[in-house]
């Protein structure tokens, strides 16, 4: 079996690579998402001011 899988690179820290990409994202997504809803809250009290 010398032929290396497809994802040699994940294949050793798999766990270690899936929390740290996980991390990544969250830290990219969870601000985002943050700023949407506080972009749209402050849209709907722009337009619907009531």
């Amino acid at each position: 079996m010398s032929e290396k899988p497809k994802h040699a690179l994940w294949g050793q820290d798999t766990s270690r690579w899936s929390i740290l990409t996980h991390v990544v994202a969250w830290a990219i997504f969870l601000p985002c998402a943050y700023g949407v809803a506080w972009l749209a809250g402050k849209l709907t009290d722009f337009i619907l001011p009531f």
